[in-house]
């Protein structure tokens, strides 16, 4: 796991949250004022108040008269978002994927805890938590957390259409030609299938024929499938069914659906932090419904406290301490119907009872996502197995109410 050191600071997981970047703001006020630079996460201060040019990985940028300036001349992709003049608290230049991020503070390094919150992405309330040193900074980190979450959201869909093609147009042309898509969509693809084999199939991305029917009867569309229409969907499972060359996606069956529900959450939410590091912002926390992505620290304490919530009931029911992970948490109590879950055991193609959760922590956040389905289907034994053989830390509630834990915890 990465670093070991954790410290506690009250946060609580509930249901309802490379490339490189160049962010500027500037404080209109009569305190002095700095520019903020990061390079590949690492930040430097320099006065407002002073002149000078500097470049830094490509990107060009000069301080006169009170003024910022990012020239996007030099990128070598030339994807730039508000490069030029920026002279108010809260604009923001953005350039990818230089791995430099420029962002004008009013104190030097002084910073305030900040949250922002949106639903509808990835099915659930998604929240950022970060440290910036104003409310219009944050707002630029924040505003470009939920516009990748979204775009995310909609390219990893595997039901439903969105602007660009998706995992909705690789199920759609099943059975008749490959699909191109977003390189990110087949590095997701590519990850899910490799947390198949990771978790010993316990996680599938080729399941979404039965996992659809599933989906169907807990959103009440249709009626509970029976146990002759999940193996005739069955038939149509097999990560073999999936090819995948270059940035094309193909389903060599007809009736073959992609479901990454098991890893998608987690992977972008991993990709995004990512991201936010890159833009310059240190100490944050992701909670994407459950899905829980930390970086740096809570600035009285040293990392982040997490809690678990209580399956049971309202609050937390324990909490762990990490720092630079992720904690993930698939529950029954989430999404379900007549008594049945979301949690499909592709072992017996009906939804799993068999804890009321399991959380992992992981130094990944699409791998805690995978392993806590997998986990949630496995016996405990089992899993325990699984998890150190994967350097993993994990948490069952079983149905009862006990807790248990890997030695880690």
């Amino acid at each position: 796991m990465k670093n070991k050191k954790t410290v506690f600071v009250s946060l609580l997981i509930v249901l309802s949250l490379l490339t490189s970047v160049v962010a500027i703001a500037v404080k209109n006020s009569d305190t002095a004022k700095y520019v903020k630079i990061t390079v590949s996460g690492k930040s430097s201060y320099y006065s407002l108040e002073k002149n000078m040019k500097t470049e830094k990985n490509g990107v060009k940028i000069k301080i006169e008269n009170n003024t910022a300036y990012v020239t996007d001349s030099t990128c070598r992709d030339k994807i730039c978002i508000n490069a030029g003049k920026l002279d108010e608290i809260g604009d923001v230049a953005v350039c990818l994927p230089n791995e430099v991020t420029v962002s004008i503070t009013g104190k030097q390094g002084e910073q305030m805890l900040y949250s922002d919150t949106f639903i509808d992405t990835f099915d659930t309330v998604v929240t950022l938590y970060g440290y910036a040193t104003s409310k219009a900074e944050f707002a630029s980190y924040f505003k470009h957390f939920q516009s990748r979450m979204t775009k995310l959201s909609d390219l990893f869909d595997g039901f439903g259409e969105c602007k660009e093609y998706n995992l909705y147009t690789v199920n759609k042309e099943a059975g008749n030609e490959s699909v191109t898509v977003d390189e990110v969509l087949v590095k997701g693809v590519l990850f899910a299938l490799d947390m198949q084999k990771k978790t010993e199939g316990y996680t599938d991305p080729s399941f979404g024929a039965v996992t659809k029917l599933w989906r169907d009867f807990i959103n009440g569309e249709a009626l509970k499938p029976d146990d002759e229409i999940l193996a005739q969907a069955y038939e149509h499972c097999g990560i073999d069914k999936i090819k995948v060359e270059n940035n094309g996606i193909y389903l060599t069956d007809k009736e073959t659906l992609l479901d990454v529900g098991a890893t998608a959450k987690g992977f972008c939410a991993e990709l995004v932090a990512d991201e936010l590091v890159s833009m310059g912002m240190e100490d944050f926390c992701i909670n994407a419904g459950g899905n829980v992505v930390v970086r740096g620290n809570k600035k009285d304490m040293d990392g982040w406290e997490i809690g678990i919530q209580n399956p049971f009931g309202e609050g937390s029911i324990m909490a762990v301490r990490v720092k630079n992970e992720a904690v993930v948490t698939s529950g029954s109590y989430r999404r379900y119907r007549e008594g049945y879950n979301h949690i499909i055991d592709v072992k017996t193609l009906y939804p799993s009872s068999r804890y009321a959760s399991v959380t992992v922590i992981a130094d990944d956040s699409g791998v805690a996502d995978a392993f806590s389905t997998a986990l949630f289907c496995m016996d405990i034994e089992e899993g325990k197995v699984l998890a150190k053989k994967n350097n993993l830390e994990a948490i069952w509630i079983t149905n009862e109410g006990d807790i248990i834990k890997t030695d880690g915890c």
